[in-house]
């Protein structure tokens, strides 16, 4: 019936046209309303520091670093802000950008390997606790298992399993097929408790 209304009324006579500014006006304020605002640096080190922190500690950046890291992933957050799109979630884009730092610190590192291992020899002699040993370990074998995954790999294991993010923002984030988030998802958890099954079998010997 309200398609039979609108031809009914086209018949009838001309629109007028005093209503048509603001019919024009109000359909601009809905889909102004519509687009989600875009975030500034503030906001981004305000909401998403933390969230930068672990995926550079997960992406293979040591933890004297980590802060030195976030930091310069914030000058390139700054630089390439003009260029979100705001309908692209920004925790995928935040860890794009992330991940480029941690490659080019991984790629200075080994360049000053023994530097590192001797930075991983205070952080263990510093932390003392039981359970802070049990964690150190814990987290040098998701090192160990993010190292030899490639980047895509890397990506969706870090975002998917670490950070927890549902697989269809995952699959946004990284452009990439949803049913490619889930099968990476399954495999990575396979290969993953086959290295812990391989690590705990050789400490029993």
């Amino acid at each position: 019936m309200g398609s039979v209304s609108s031809v009914a009324g086209g018949a009838a006579g001309a629109p007028d046209p005093a209503r048509q500014p603001r019919a024009t006006s109000e359909r601009s304020d809905v889909t102004a309303c519509d687009q989600p605002p875009k975030p500034n640096l503030q906001s981004v080190h305000q909401c998403h520091f933390d969230f930068l922190c672990r995926c550079l500690r997960a992406l293979g950046v040591h933890p004297e670093a980590i802060e030195d890291a976030a930091q310069e992933t914030l000058i390139v957050v700054h630089r390439r802000l003009p260029e979100y799109e705001p309908r692209t979630p920004l925790r995928g884009w935040l860890f794009r950008i992330a991940s480029h730092v941690a490659r080019n610190y991984r790629r200075s590192v080994r360049r000053r390997r023994h530097h590192e291992k001797q930075g991983t020899g205070l952080q263990a002699r510093t932390l003392g606790p039981e359970a802070a040993v049990q964690g150190r370990e814990a987290a040098q074998l998701v090192e160990r298992f993010v190292d030899g995954l490639g980047e895509g790999k890397r990506a969706v294991f870090v975002l998917a399993l670490l950070e927890a993010l549902p697989a269809p923002e995952v699959a946004a984030a990284l452009d990439i097929p949803l049913n490619t988030v889930y099968s990476r998802v399954r495999a990575l958890r396979r290969r993953f408790r086959a290295m812990l099954a391989q690590h705990y079998r050789e400490d029993l010997r």
